[in-house]
């Protein structure tokens, strides 16, 4: 077991807590480890707690990106909601690389406020979370093109639905 990561549910949160130089092979090992056990407990909601972590490289980040990426071509599109507790803005500009590609909804980032970070992620009501080797429901279909995006923008900014394609986006956060 590697001292410097920790990964573990607690409650209905996934808990990732990273320890100092953070390499390739903590990162990997953290997301073999939090992919494993969202698979086990059915939790999607997750913490990555980086209060502790030396400032990361950019590569780091990159590499998270990538992981996650073929991580979403292989298991398909994965609820997960991911709060990041960070020290510094630096690591918090990281954690926006390294988590910003599958929209800002899915994360969210926490500066020193874990209390915070938890709320954000016991407020989000889901389901219990398809296996991940499942095809998702069609009502969640996480493949947003540009044409509902504004149209989620236009009911967020106060204006009506006025199709019933208008109101995939009232509400999704309780679809999940």
């Amino acid at each position: 077991m590697n001292p410097q990561l920790w990964v573990e549910p607690v409650g209905e949160i996934v808990l990732a807590r990273l320890r100092g130089r953070c390499d390739e092979e903590v990162l990997k090992a953290c997301q073999h480890r939090v992919f494993e056990l969202v698979k086990d407990t059915h939790q999607v909601k997750v913490l990555y707690d980086a209060l502790e972590m030396e400032d990361p490289t950019v590569d780091m980040a990159l590499l998270q990106q990538k992981m996650d990426a073929e991580a979403r071509a292989q298991l398909g599109p994965i609820p997960l909601r991911r709060a990041i507790l960070v020290p510094n803005t630096r690591i918090a500009y990281l954690a926006r690389i390294a988590f910003g590609q599958f929209g800002e909804g899915a994360y969210r980032v926490f500066y020193n406020d874990m209390a915070q970070a938890i709320l954000w992620n016991k407020r989000y009501n889901v389901r219990p979370a398809r296996r991940l080797n499942e095809q998702p429901a069609k009502t969640l279909n996480h493949e947003t093109s540009a044409v509902q995006h504004n149209r989620c923008i236009g009911v967020l900014n106060g204006r009506i639905p006025t199709e019933a394609t208008d109101m995939s986006c009232v509400g999704a956060e309780t679809l999940l």
